[in-house]
């Protein structure tokens, strides 16, 4: 099924534009992420929401860095959304109160506390609205700030192809070939923790949504409504299905709503007509079924996710060290994704 690292990657869309040279992650401090909340602490609770930086950690170090320092499980950690690695992050994580009175003194040379406001829930996965990107693409290309701006313009007004990044499938793809022999059942998983099991059946879920991503490129029709697609109004949770393509493009080309393909899963909303059958193809082609995906319903249930992302005030600016990129991404959406769009040699 996967043949190489660029079958499980979305490619370059476009080639009328010229590609900018540049390395992006050479240093923590080029890849600079700032997460947006969206909501506030009440002041008063049973949890800590705590602004915590990092660099040049995994979330996975970064809790077990906390826990050790503050005498809790891991599990007593929780986040609204993961962070790169290779980056310095900053974002909002939940603690029980009783730790509070650690906080002052707790130190780490890769972990910086910035403050806490007590809340009476913790966080959970997904709450958040998205996050801010600063990004250096260094190297000598500052003769090219034309052109990154001409980008800046194309990506701003159609998007990039929503993508998942290649950190979302392990190092030489490890992650999601676990994920994909979970789901055939050729290993045990009796010995992996929930966590491990809910990454390996997203990476797989990731993979294929990639998949479908690049067959409707292939198509022309990344950006088309076709009949049966599922579509969410902006500002809306809810999905409808595109009874009328015609008249959905003209909402969709007005900027009002946006086409969404398959996470596959047991609560995934269903495609219906072209589309529908679109969906299954990309899946059967992939050697899977739903049945699969079914199994692990209590793990990942499924979803829709946008086939196009754009980025919100999108600037580009010259740097001593190369073009310094700062743009905004709903959540899920990756940063590396949207600017290997424009790099000649992208991650």
């Amino acid at each position: 099924m996967i043949q190489s690292l660029e079958a499980a990657l979305v490619p370059r869309e476009w080639d009328d534009l010229p590609t900018i040279p540049g390395r992006l992650k050479s240093r923590p401090e080029d890849f600079r992420v700032d997460e947006i909340l969206g909501r506030t602490a009440a002041g008063q609770g049973d949890f800590l929401w705590v602004d915590v930086e990092k660099t040049g950690l995994s979330m996975e170090q970064l809790f077990r860095i906390l826990a050790d320092g503050l005498g809790l499980n891991t599990a007593d950690v929780s986040h609204a959304g993961l962070k790169d690695r290779h980056a310095v992050t900053r974002q909002t994580l939940s603690l029980p109160a009783r730790v509070e009175g650690l906080l002052e003194g707790f130190e780490h040379d890769g972990v910086r506390i910035h403050g806490w406001v007590r809340h009476p829930a913790p966080l959970h996965v997904g709450q958040l609205k998205g996050n801010r990107f600063g990004i250096l693409l260094r190297g000598k290309n500052q003769d090219r700030l034309e052109d990154a701006r001409a980008w800046v313009g194309r990506l701003q007004a159609l998007g990039a192809p929503n993508g998942f990044g290649k950190q979302r499938f392990g190092v030489e793809l490890e992650t999601l070939r676990l994920g994909l022999a979970m789901i055939r059942e050729e290993l045990s998983v009796s010995q992996m923790g929930r966590m491990k099991r809910r990454l390996t059946i997203s990476a797989v879920q990731s993979h294929l949504f990639n998949l479908y991503v690049i067959r409707r490129m292939e198509m022309g029709i990344l950006r088309t409504v076709i009949e049966g697609d599922l579509c969410q109004r902006k500002g809306k949770s809810k999905y409808f299905p595109a009874h009328d393509p015609a008249e959905t493009q003209a909402a969709y080309d007005r900027g009002h709503l946006r086409i969404t393909g398959p996470l596959f899963g047991a609560m995934q909303g269903r495609a219906a007509g072209r589309a529908g059958h679109l969906e299954l193809e990309v899946l059967e082609a992939a050697g899977l079924s739903m049945q699969h995906l079914q199994r692990y319903h209590s793990i990942q249930r499924g979803g829709r996710r946008a086939l196009v992302v754009a980025p919100r005030d999108m600037t580009v600016e010259e740097d001593p060290h190369g073009l310094r990129f700062s743009f905004f991404l709903p959540k899920g959406s990756y940063a590396t994704e949207v600017l290997g769009q424009l790099m000649e040699n992208p991650l």
